[in-house]
């Protein structure tokens, strides 16, 4: 049903009901009602909902909805591991792989998890330049 794949959705994004609610723009306890059943769905707030979970309208409403994780988008991945190394080049001594992947990473998942670049349909890692470079400049390689 529905409210089950709303649920769903939220608990695989990894938000907390009422961090949900707030990027939805209701309050948790109608989040709460929503995905209980206990409240209708207006048709128009999907597309937010959706957004907001990083997924689309057509999973929402998919009886068949599964529990895959998302496909990485590639270009991202590549843009990213892009301005890292960059960044490396700045340094007086390159970090080992550990701390290079540990950094990666993390940066991978931030910029998953970033809600306002996801709404605007961009991707800029550059917004993290300073992130990075203080994550390695702050470790002793």
């Amino acid at each position: 049903m529905l409210h089950d794949n709303i649920k769903a959705a939220r608990e695989r994004a990894g938000l907390s009901l009422a961090s949900a609610a707030d990027r939805i723009g209701v309050g948790k306890t109608t989040l709460f009602r929503l995905e209980a059943g206990e409240a209708p769905i207006a048709a128009a707030r999907l597309p937010v909902i959706a957004r907001a979970y990083g997924t689309t309208v057509a999973d929402l409403v998919d009886d068949t909805f599964t529990d895959r994780p998302p496909e990485p988008d590639y270009r991202q991945v590549h843009a990213v591991v892009q301005m890292v190394e960059e960044v490396l080049h700045e340094l007086p001594q390159r970090p080992s792989p550990s701390q290079v992947s540990t950094v990666v990473t993390q940066l991978l998942r931030l910029t998953r998890d970033d809600f306002d670049q996801r709404l605007e349909g961009k991707f800029d890692p550059e917004r993290y330049r300073e992130l990075v470079k203080a994550s390695f400049y702050g470790r002793n390689p």
